[in-house]
């Protein structure tokens, strides 16, 4: 007797459980979709790393050039799963983006992971059969059971503030500190010593994502993301120069690919636009975002 009303409590618990589990995962991945700007149909797709974050105020953008716009960007990503977030926003969403930018930056092509685990970040994404499969190659059997059954698991802290960021409309960059001007953050003997990698697997991850792109039918913009001047500095001129002229000898053989550059010695030499020495703070989002618009107002850019 004891035994069956513990079993049916068990069960009752695990109703609501299930219940709650269900209902949250769904608000959160409703205000997810809101923040990134899947669930409108956009024209204009923006991808990249924390830097595209960092960089690109999405609802100015719409404002300014009248077309919607989705900002699909995560920390730490590098060009595998950008490729894998690129595949499943066009599983998804097909037919409506005519215009990709795509965020480049110097450290691209590196064999070196920028972080760990990212594939974490597709967790809210667990029920597409492509996501699903990319984590299963990657996360562990525990790891992999306890996101995929339990669904509010798949969203973490940072997550969860893109989802009320969504529920807010609110595209702010939350960075508003910047630079001393008059810190020397290398010393002169590090000037020129990281060398700029072109990791073949990593190159032809490259090739295989403007494929897709192409595929569907869509107009791509590579953007290189300003850096603060020290820390470029540190890069070896002659890789980094032949990594600009990697990309665009690729446009000038790819007529649906554009460069636009956008570290300007205007932008990466003032410390008032960077929180950090690769990622901009709220005043640099407005000029990025400024500059970005007015590329795209132009016919060329669209």
């Amino acid at each position: 007797m004891k035994f069956t009303i513990f079993l049916k409590r068990l069960a009752a618990f695990a109703i609501i459980f299930l219940l709650i589990d269900y209902t949250a995962s769904i608000w959160m991945l409703k205000g997810l979709n809101k923040f990134y700007g899947f669930d409108n149909k956009p024209e204009i797709l923006i991808n990249g790393s924390s830097m595209t974050l960092s960089g690109f105020h999405r609802t100015d953008i719409e404002k300014k050039t009248a077309k919607r716009v989705c900002v699909y960007a995560k920390e730490g990503v590098g060009v595998e799963d950008r490729y894998a977030m690129l595949a499943q926003f066009f599983s998804e969403h097909p037919g409506t983006v005519k215009t990709v930018i795509y965020e480049v930056n110097p450290l691209l092509f590196s064999s070196k992971l920028t972080a760990a685990n990212t594939y974490t970040i597709f967790y809210p994404f667990f029920d597409n059969k492509a996501i699903n499969q990319y984590i299963k190659e990657r996360a562990g059997t525990a790891d992999y059971l306890v996101h995929k059954y339990c669904r509010a698991a798949r969203f973490d802290a940072l997550t969860i503030n893109f989802v009320l960021k969504g529920y807010m409309n609110n595209y702010d960059n939350f960075k508003t500190s910047v630079l001393n001007t008059e810190t020397t953050y290398f010393p002169k003997e590090e000037f020129g010593k990281v060398m700029i990698e072109n990791n073949t697997g990593k190159l032809n991850v490259f090739e295989k994502t403007m494929q897709l792109l192409t595929d569907n039918d869509t107009r791509v913009v590579l953007v290189m993301m300003p850096i603060y001047y020290q820390k470029q500095a540190t890069f070896d001129s002659s890789s980094y120069n032949k990594l600009v002229a990697f990309y665009r000898n690729y446009t000038s053989t790819n007529k649906n690919v554009t460069y636009l550059d956008l570290n300007t010695s205007e932008l990466s030499h003032n410390a008032l636009l960077f929180s950090d020495l690769l990622h901009l703070n709220r005043e640099g989002q407005k000029k990025i975002t400024e500059s970005i618009s007015e590329f795209l107002k132009k016919p060329a850019g669209i």
